[in-house]
């Protein structure tokens, strides 16, 4: 994320220590750039919390104040997510969300504030925000609105023989804050479970030009047409206009992706731009390629635009960096998708006709 002031480049991740196991031992840490994201400084541990689990993280900038408001998920350290889809963790083992501030650009943070009971329901066992950023909108009535996208699972019917881990149980939702991230509310909710449509997983968001929220969804189930799917809002996040949809044209591995705003007529620009980044399916391998696809049309048709790493790559965020350049934070290597986090300055022209 871009700081508004200094124009600082704040790159968050899970500071997983010994190993790369999802269910390993993690902070929360940064890193900033002062010129672009051509050079990054020391890694920085935001929130260590000794045993337990930190990660993922969710910032946004509250344009109005300048400060960066912070969602974060504490996990019990001794709990898998099995344990957790299963039902075998408690409520208070499972995933706990949180939310803190920094008001000087991320160099000094407020303590955590919990805001589980406001944003996750009991009878949901799994809960994350992101991977990724949430937006602040600036478009109609709920212009300053901060809005968080978010997947969670839900507990099997009694007496179905399912364990809570299968993807129909999987499904999406967005949390909002109108006092810059102080309070939370739950709104939009994926009530599809269990149905013949998307498993909505981990996503990301945007603000479409009339104010029509449009949520970037993976698709954890392998039997379907695409791995990617979408849904829309159009009161804030509120609520969904609708199910869960899948996206053909995006044909990605099934893995989290993110989409980034980079023109808008209605504010001025000369034509409309979205980006959508992710990692690309082999056939022998699952996770491939990272690539990035554009939308000149608000996200009805999208179209490949170019390779950034042509091996292996897995989790990505962007941000616009100017009218000339975006950035692209992506996993990626060689052999496998997670040997390094890379950044990469790309230049809108290799993005656009």
């Amino acid at each position: 994320m871009r700081a508004r002031d200094s124009g600082d480049l704040l790159a968050f991740a899970e500071g997983r220590i010994g190993d790369a196991d999802d269910d390993g031992n993690m902070n929360l840490v940064l890193r900033r750039s002062t010129d672009g994201g051509r050079t990054w400084g020391k890694l920085k541990v935001i929130w260590n919390a000794g045993k337990n689990k930190i990660g993922p993280g969710v910032p946004v900038v509250d344009q109005k104040s300048g400060d960066i408001v912070l969602l974060a998920i504490r996990t019990a350290g001794h709990v898998t997510a099995e344990d957790i889809t299963t039902g075998r963790a408690t409520w208070e083992e499972s995933r706990r969300p949180f939310v803190l501030h920094s008001t000087d650009e991320g160099r000094s943070w407020s303590d955590p504030v919990e805001i589980t009971g406001q944003v996750k329901p009991r009878t949901w066992r799994h809960f994350v925000f992101g991977p990724g950023h949430a937006i602040q909108l600036t478009r109609g009535k709920h212009a300053g609105r901060i809005v968080a996208p978010g997947n969670h699972t839900i507990a099997p019917p009694a007496g179905s023989g399912d364990s809570g881990r299968e993807a129909k149980y999987h499904g999406v939702h967005l949390a909002y804050s109108d006092d810059g991230g102080r309070t939370w509310q739950l709104g939009a909710t994926d009530a599809d479970h269990g149905g013949e449509g998307v498993n909505g997983n981990e996503s990301q968001l945007i603000e479409l030009t009339d104010g029509t929220l449009y949520q970037s969804i993976r698709h954890q189930g392998r039997d379907a047409p695409s791995h990617r799917a979408y849904v829309l809002s159009s009161d804030g996040g509120a609520s969904y206009d609708g199910p869960l949809r899948f996206e053909k044209q995006l044909q990605t591995a099934v893995v989290q992706g993110t989409v980034q705003r980079v023109f808008a007529t209605d504010k001025g620009d000369d034509s409309d731009l979205i980006l959508f980044s992710s990692a690309k399916e082999t056939s022998s391998e699952g996770r491939g390629a990272m690539a990035i696809w554009r939308s000149t049309d608000e996200g009805k048709t999208w179209r490949e635009a170019h390779t950034i790493w042509p091996a292996r790559s897995a989790y990505s965020d962007m941000v616009k960096l100017s009218d000339e350049h975006i950035g692209l934070l992506y996993e990626g290597g060689e052999n496998t998708p997670y040997e390094e986090i890379s950044f990469a300055r790309v230049p809108i022209a290799k993005l656009t006709p």
